[in-house]
């Protein structure tokens, strides 16, 4: 179940995360894929992200809690990115979930993709914006039900 995580960090006190990987070969538990899907469509769309980016993928992302061919697109575009380099690290084409708290990939060190999504977020609609995540016109219904908190 999705869940809001509380940390440490006084910038990011809390973070949306998922339970289960999602991407090509993982699980894509419908209530995980909304959340990046959610996230990955605020990020990835917003006005202020866009101007950081040469290109936009093509097809505006739907939450709809489906992984899909647009919704591996959107992974990919937000690892890689446009010639200016990419918004995330890593391009494995998956979200992993944080995993008890760990930010950093236990392969390869870096943030998670799921983290760096929440940076974003936190950029764009400011510091206590996720406090009230539930009432963003486009979080989805289905999340505001089974959304729990965690530390």
């Amino acid at each position: 179940m999705p869940r809001l995580l509380l940390t440490d960090s006084p910038e990011h006190p809390l973070v949306l995360d998922i339970d289960e990987p999602v991407g090509k070969g993982c699980p894509n538990r419908r209530l995980d894929v909304y959340v990046v899907q959610y996230l990955l469509k605020l990020v990835i769309e917003s006005p202020r992200t866009s101007r950081k980016m040469d290109i936009l993928p093509a097809t505006p992302l739907q939450i709809d809690g489906l992984f899909g061919e647009r919704t591996a697109e959107a992974i990919r575009f937000f690892q890689i990115g446009g010639s200016r380099g990419p918004l995330a690290v890593g391009t494995d084409g998956r979200i992993d979930p944080t995993r008890g708290g760990t930010y950093a990939g236990s392969v390869s060190g870096k943030l998670r993709t799921i983290i760096l999504l929440n940076k974003y977020y936190y950029q764009l609609y400011g510091r206590n914006a996720i406090l009230a995540v539930h009432q963003h016109p486009l979080f989805p219904k289905e999340l505001t039900r089974a959304l729990s908190l965690s530390g």
